[in-house]
Order: C-alpha cells, then sequence, then structure tokens
C-alpha cells in the first residue's frame, strides 16, 4: 500500500477545493464570449468561507472579462475562521468595477441558505442574470469529479481499488467522490473516508443515524473551509 498527497498546483487559495484552472478559466471565458454574442452579462454570485471567493475574483480578472462580474459573500471574521490571508486575497479587489466584495453578519451557513434560496428562484436568477462557482452548481461536482478518475486512472490503481480521504465541509467534494465512484465502477473498489473538524454533524449522522446541525454553535477552527455546521450537499 502507499500514501498519495493530492494538492493543486496554482496560486494561492485558487485549488483547495478543486477548481482546476484550466478548466475553470476555460469556463469563464466560454460564458464571457457567450454573454457578448447575446449582448447580456452575467453575474457570478459566491458565497464563500474562504477560498472559493477569491478563486471567482481570480478566474474574472485572470480573464479580462468583459460581460462577467462576481459579487462575493463572505463571513466576517469576528463570527468566522476566515483568515486575514485570505480575506486580503478578496477585498483587494473590491474597487474593480466588475467585482463586489461584501463581509456579511452571519456564518457561511448562513450565506449558503441565501445562496440555495436564490438559485431556487428562477424568475430571480434569470432576470439579474446570475451563476455560480459554489457547488449548487452542478458543473462544480462535475470538476471535481473528473479529478478522482483523472488520479485512480493516472496511478495506475486497476482492480487493487483506492481509499480517498478527504476534507469535507459542505460536502461538495464528498459527493463529487460518489459520482466518481460510479464511472470508475468495475475498475476497482473506489473508498471515500469524509473526513471533518470539530463542526462533525457529519461524523454524528453517520456514527449515530441522526442529523443534529439545528442548534449546534459553529466552532472555529484553523480549517475555515471545512467550518461548516449544515452539509449543504448532504442531500446529493
Amino acid at each position: 500500500s502507499s500514501l498519495t498527497i493530492l494538492k493543486g498546483k496554482c496560486r494561492p487559495f485558487f485549488v483547495s477545493l478543486a477548481l482546476t484552472l484550466s478548466l475553470f478559466l476555460s469556463f469563464i471565458q466560454y460564458l464571457d464570449c457567450l454573454c457578448r454574442k447575446q449582448n447580456r452579462k452575467t453575474n457570478l454570485l459566491v458565497a464563500t468561507s474562504g477560498d472559493t471567493g477569491s478563486a471567482a475574483i481570480d478566474g474574472v480578472l485572470t480573464t479580462a472579462c468583459t460581460h462577467i462580474s462576481a459579487t462575493v459573500l463572505f463571513p466576517s471574521r469576528a463570527i468566522s475562521s476566515v483568515t486575514l490571508e485570505q480575506e486580503w486575497q478578496m477585498v483587494r479587489h473590491a474597487e474593480h468595477p466588475n467585482i463586489n466584495v461584501l463581509c456579511c453578519e452571519g456564518t457561511s451557513d448562513d450565506l449558503d441558505v441565501v445562496i440555495e434560496r436564490v438559485f431556487a428562484d428562477e424568475e430571480f436568477k434569470r432576470r439579474h442574470s446570475l451563476s455560480t462557482v459554489n457547488s449548487v452548481n452542478v458543473l462544480r461536482l462535475i470538476v471535481q469529479a473528473a479529478h478522482y478518475v483523472h488520479v485512480y486512472l493516472s496511478l495506475g490503481l486497476g482492480a487493487e481499488g483506492a481509499s480517498f480521504f478527504v476534507p469535507s465541509g459542505g460536502m461538495g467534494h464528498l459527493c463529487s467522490g460518489v459520482i466518481a465512484r460510479k464511472l470508475l465502477s468495475g475498475l476497482g473498489t473506489v473508498r471515500l473516508v469524509g473526513c471533518v473538524n470539530e463542526n462533525k454533524a457529519f461524523h454524528t449522522l453517520m456514527s449515530e443515524g441522526e442529523l443534529r446541525s439545528k442548534g449546534m454553535k459553529l466552532k472555529k477552527t484553523l480549517a475555515p473551509s471545512m467550518d461548516i455546521v449544515v452539509p449543504y450537499n448532504l442531500e446529493r
């Protein structure tokens, strides 16, 4: 047996949640081109606990988009464990005409509720031409699932299978692993291990059969992207 650590080889915070640089930039460029042809604009509405927001901003600025803007919501450091460096990665671009950055008085779980409600309202979403790179957008899950398949085939694991230990907060990456496991069925056994920190509603559900997220208080840890009480991809 052997241990392999998977890490994104890009700028700080850009792919820590498996937003592949090349695929993400290709998506942004394609969307910007499509918007130009259709003479419309798209706003990426993003809620972040530290990583996804700076990735979205970086994508919009790197591709020099003219028809795409990004509005990023992040929880105040007084409430969350978003680091000063993560906050700086976002707010330093706040004066750019295509970038809006909002610090919110709420946890990342509170922001997830807002995002889910907005994207469930088709009329509102269409009226304001909204999209997102949060995992509410299935494209995010597809990209992450492709990572599992790529790693499995690149390492030549074959019939011996593999265990993936996945740092988990909202469970999007773990959900992608479930998709990848189906894609790899017949090649070998893929075991998924969801790793959580002190915000362990998912662990409690799996070990005791009961989801106790209601009433639980967020515990700030050294891993802000995992500081989520309600794993919003759990149904998936």
